[in-house]
């Protein structure tokens, strides 16, 4: 008896071993992937993401970080500098800065591309390689107060400029004034990277509603920053800057969408990426959309001006980029990228992957929008920040849409022989015939 007591005892002592070497077999062979993205709004996604992407790649466990876009170079570079990150959320304005650029890893061979938007591959590519593995499409819109428009007696979504403003003046009167609390128009442009989404949605259906080759007319020098179109957005800037709530410039970026969901503002002019954020306050009254009719014709007034909103790069030099790899192709399978579009709304880059919700399919699938990418005024917009913080003056009434003109111009021609290497690449992607005729 006391033999086999012995020997059972010896037995669980082995299979407690044995099952203790297991685990700790299993957990010291996973590899963590550090991996960082400015969407902090895709929390839930990302959860079910990891959960069956590591049931797939039992081997690797990844760590994953979100931050505002506040913050969110700051740590990137702070964590690319430390070696602490190996995929990292991107844009393709990230291919104006060597810091990102001389950190990112060449895409090319990764089976990903099948069935992408030429024009999202043209965003993703800098030279010869494909640097972003593009996840979402996003574009400047107007989410509107249906209810509340109706109560100013706003009959229908205005389609002109002065109809537009005709709709500020409503709604301004019927709230009793603006403040704070109410206003025709709500922003938050604390965070002053959303200036950008304003003038964009400005420009595109006045500058290149007339002059769809206006970008490339100013990179060849055909034209610059004081030309009358680029008058007439500014101008119109500044008449529209009157109808935001006191405070605008003051407040987050991220806390729009929920006082939007209030009721008490007519209007939020955003980037189609907040439709997550506005449906998630579930707000008590319809939400509409429509295209922000700057022209004064109102055939003109249908240019949706759109961009890749994000993707991920792989870092080089860690070491881990073929389980960074695995981590890209994964989100790029077709499946995934369908949930990531019924979760987060954005809009697909692939032309298999179908968005569900109504406004979605507003943004992204209309016969009546002309789409326009971003990209043909990234070189003009980026240049450190400088239309960023000057149009800013505006909204605090330190300079005037002329004063800013002149300003704007000087300071794009002292800019311009830095972003000659940038320029040419961008005209050789996008008019390879005139550059290469």
């Amino acid at each position: 008896m006391k033999k086999f007591t012995g020997f059972l005892l010896c037995l669980l002592l082995l299979c407690s071993v044995g099952l203790f070497a297991a685990c700790g077999g299993d957990e010291g062979e996973r590899t963590e992937l550090k991996v960082l993205s400015f969407r902090v709004e895709d929390k839930d996604f990302y959860e079910w993401f990891i959960e069956e992407f590591e049931k797939e790649n039992p081997d690797i466990k990844i760590s994953y970080d979100s931050v505002d876009t506040t913050n969110y170079s700051t740590l990137l570079q702070s964590r690319l500098n430390a070696g602490e990150v190996d995929v990292f959320g991107s844009q393709p304005s990230f291919f104006t800065s060597e810091t990102y650029l001389d950190k990112m890893l060449d895409l090319t061979d990764l089976d990903i591309w099948d069935n992408i938007d030429p024009f999202v591959l043209q965003e993703c590519t800098s030279g010869d390689a494909r640097y972003i593995a593009p996840t979402s499409i996003v574009g400047g819109v107007v989410f509107y107060n249906k209810d509340l428009f109706a109560a100013a007696g706003i009959t229908a979504e205005p389609t002109t400029w002065d109809e537009f403003i005709d709709a500020c003046e409503k709604l301004e009167a019927h709230l009793g004034g603006i403040t704070t609390t109410q206003a025709p128009i709500i922003g938050g442009l604390l965070d002053t990277w959303t200036v950008n989404i304003l003038v964009d949605t400005i420009e595109a259906n006045i500058v290149r509603a007339e002059n769809p080759d206006f970008y490339y007319d100013l990179a060849t020098g055909e034209t610059d920053m004081s030309d009358p179109l680029i008058q007439e957005v500014l101008t119109k800037l500044e008449q529209i800057t009157q109808y935001y709530q006191q405070g605008a410039t003051g407040m987050q970026y991220s806390m729009a969408p929920g006082r939007f969901a209030t009721g008490k503002y007519g209007m939020m002019i955003d980037g189609s990426w907040s439709l997550a954020l506005v449906r998630a306050a579930e707000p008590d009254f319809e939400v509409g959309t429509f295209l922000l009719p700057t022209n004064d014709e109102a055939s003109k007034n249908v240019n949706m001006c759109y961009k890749t909103g994000g993707g991920f790069s792989i870092t080089k030099g860690t070491g881990k980029e073929d389980l960074a790899r695995r981590f890209i192709e994964f989100h790029m399978r077709d499946d995934v990228m369908q949930k990531y579009a019924d979760m987060c709304m954005m809009g697909p880059v692939k032309s298999n992957i179908e968005v569900k919700d109504p406004l979605a399919q507003i943004f992204y699938s209309n016969e009546n929008y002309n789409y326009v990418t971003l990209a043909e005024n990234t070189f003009v917009r980026g240049m450190p920040g400088f239309v960023t913080a000057e149009v800013l003056n505006l909204f605090t009434g330190r300079t005037d849409a002329e004063t800013l003109c002149e300003t704007l111009n000087d300071l794009h021609t002292q800019y311009t022989p830095m972003w000659t290497p940038y320029v040419r690449d961008w005209l050789e992607l996008h008019y390879p015939d005139r550059v290469n005729g």
